[in-house]
């Protein structure tokens, strides 16, 4: 693949470590990355336009920040980014690194711009990590911090085209990059050891990205390109999920001379692993998919379990909350609360056999090996009804690659307490599959 250099963007919530990814590209001897910072043209715009920015707590300025960005995208999506394009084309500029995308738009420009050059990165690591690593910055208010951080990834604020939204950008990214460990000990020193290792990580990925096909793929990226592959099946209206269970065959144990000069980790080593059962989310086999059995109707109403939500909540004539009445079927009362919203997403009324669920039965059905102690990668983190599932059918590792559009963490808490171990995924991620690990 002809490649003038790379065009790496960084997006992430903040707190997950996108910064100090950028500073392994902008120091990297062998790429030599120029830096631009969407967040760094944001605060000086900010500094000439708001008085006394600079004197603003950490949460104000957050906000201030967050509002022109939406601002400057509502005058243009791509305004953010036509000028670091227009920089790198009129100076013919090799490599480089853009930190901060928060828009999809600004990924859609870049990538139309760039085309294989562009490579998008995800630094993703758990909200109480990032919490951890920016509580002095908010001093200790960790409402604040939330507010921004719902913000930031386009939650509960209205599905504008011109706002931030993290999440839907982590789901565009080619590559997915976990940042779990803290670069720094309790005493504010550097951990040279994780610093290398995090390090390590990011050259592996660098190289494939200059040389396509430089590795085969790991064996997570193999089953979750899988999984992201079988939930293409789904005939779902609303949302494909694909799963693929797996079991990992150990090669014969060293002999006791060689156990002595390895480490716990190594007396056993993995060489071959096999797939048992794929499954996606589809209505059981001999049933019509709702996409067919509501075609006549409008296109959010072609799903059963909304068609439900709908039939249930016209009912509704008086507030849940205050009593008042609700005028015209209106669901949002004039006390502030939106009378359609549930606690719940209505699962048990969903006709679809889910993708972890259809998994567990085909192999179920065909009975040739046992799920004790079996691998399962999903392209969505699973629900609550599906994690009952999977804890008794005996699977005891579990890779998703997409959080769950609700909160489960029932089912985290579950999982933990029953010894499934769960991993978010880190690696290549399917849509760029072929175009990094297939070799010219």
């Amino acid at each position: 693949m002809e490649n003038n250099g790379l065009i790496i963007a960084l997006t992430g919530r903040f707190g997950a470590g996108c910064s100090t990814t950028a500073n392994f590209f902008a120091n990297n001897k062998k790429l030599n990355c120029k830096s631009y910072s969407i967040s760094a043209f944001l605060k000086d715009k900010a500094k000439k336009e708001i008085v006394n920015f600079e004197q603003k707590n950490p949460e104000e300025r957050r906000k201030i920040l967050q509002d022109l960005g939406d601002s400057l995208r509502k005058e243009k999506l791509s305004a953010l980014v036509d000028p670091i394009i227009k920089d790198i084309k009129d100076n013919n500029v090799e490599n480089v690194v853009i930190e901060c995308i928060r828009n999809p738009g600004e990924v859609t420009e870049l990538r139309h711009a760039f085309g294989n050059r562009f490579f998008l990165l995800a630094i993703d690591s758990e909200t109480e990590t990032r919490w951890k690593r920016v509580e002095k910055m908010y001093k200790g208010n960790r409402a604040n911090f939330d507010i921004n951080d719902r913000r930031d990834a386009g939650e509960e604020q209205p599905p504008l085209p011109n706002g931030q939204n993290v999440k839907k950008c982590i789901e565009l990214a080619d590559i997915l990059i976990n940042s779990e460990d803290n670069f720094y000990k309790e005493d504010e020193t550097k951990d040279e050891v994780v610093i290398d290792r995090y390090g390590q990580k990011l050259s592996d990925y660098t190289e494939l990205m200059l040389n396509p096909g430089a590795r085969p793929p790991y064996p997570d990226e193999l089953y979750m390109h899988h999984s992201c592959s079988v939930a293409l099946w789904s005939k779902c209206s609303r949302r494909q999920v694909g799963a693929t269970i797996i079991h990992e065959v150990l090669n014969k144990k060293p002999d006791k001379q060689d156990v002595k000069n390895k480490s716990d980790s190594d007396k056993e080593i993995i060489l071959e692993s096999y797939v048992i059962a794929t499954g996606c989310n589809n209505v059981p086999w001999g049933e019509i998919d709702c996409r067919v059995l509501y075609k006549s109707e409008s296109t959010k109403k072609r799903c059963h379990k909304e068609k439900v939500k709908i039939k249930h909540f016209s009912k509704y004539k008086y507030c849940r909350e205050c009593g008042a009445a609700l005028n015209d079927r209106t669901l949002v009362c004039t006390c502030g609360v939106e009378n359609s919203k549930l606690p719940g997403k209505l699962l048990d009324v969903c006709r679809a056999v889910h993708a972890e669920e259809s998994a567990i039965l085909q192999a179920a059905k065909l009975g040739t090996t046992p799920l004790n102690g079996a691998k399962l990668y999903t392209s969505t983190f699973p629900c609550m009804l599906c994690c009952k599932k999977i804890i008794n059918a005996g699977i005891k590792n579990l890779i998703y690659l997409e959080s769950y559009p609700m909160e489960e963490s029932l089912a985290i808490s579950m999982f933990r307490k029953c010894n499934v171990k769960i991993s978010k995924y880190e690696g290549v991620n399917s849509i760029v599959f072929n175009r990094l690990f297939k070799r010219e």
